[in-house]
């Protein structure tokens, strides 16, 4: 059963709006260039909002292009972002479940991980895959060994301190899989 956002209903309702002329054309072209509606375009960036940008808004949260991040990641030693990872990811995840209402289970843990941080934030992208006992989630980012290292900490620790179990792990240069047992879950 795919995780449910306690936020979301099962009935859409109907909004009008105003907005600038020069911004519809904008919204128009990027639903064309993507193959979508304007609504179906328009939701998704509210969905985003909901689910990811009211929460980081008023934190002085930073978008960085990859090749920045990339750069900077260059001048933390490796265990250093080893440590860091561990560290947050004991409570920021649950945290972050907790303030949009979300009681952390594997399921919000998932849908936190590929929609939040994954889609909506840049961090990776994802795929999940489920074989026989094992789920896998595998997350791909252009950022180098050491981003590699700061996900599994992060969601390494999560993982154990909250959700009590330890995936195996896979580490290369531009992802990160995580298979999980689910039986142990």
């Amino acid at each position: 059963m795919a995780f449910k956002p306690p936020f979301r209903k099962d009935k859409t309702v109907t909004r009008s709006m105003r907005i600038d002329e020069g911004i519809d054309d904008i919204l128009k072209s990027e639903a064309q260039k993507r193959g979508v509606s304007v609504n179906t375009l328009l939701d998704q960036y509210l969905t985003r909002y909901v689910e990811s940008i009211r929460f980081v808004e008023n934190m002085m949260a930073v978008i960085l292009s990859a090749q920045t991040m990339k750069g900077l990641l260059e001048f933390v030693e490796e265990q250093e972002i080893e440590e860091l990872g561990l560290s947050l990811g004991m409570e920021r995840p649950f945290d972050l479940l907790l303030k949009r209402g979300v009681n952390p289970s594997y399921e919000a843990a998932k849908w936190y991980l590929t929609k939040v941080l994954g889609a909506h934030s840049g961090w990776f992208s994802s795929s999940v895959n489920t074989g026989g006992e094992n789920e896998i989630i595998h997350l791909s980012h252009p950022f180098g060994m050491k981003w590699s290292k700061f996900l599994d900490g992060y969601f390494g620790s999560f993982f154990k301190e909250v959700l009590g179990f330890v995936p195996d792990t896979q580490l290369l240069s531009g992802s990160v899989t995580f298979t999980i047992n689910l039986k142990e879950i």
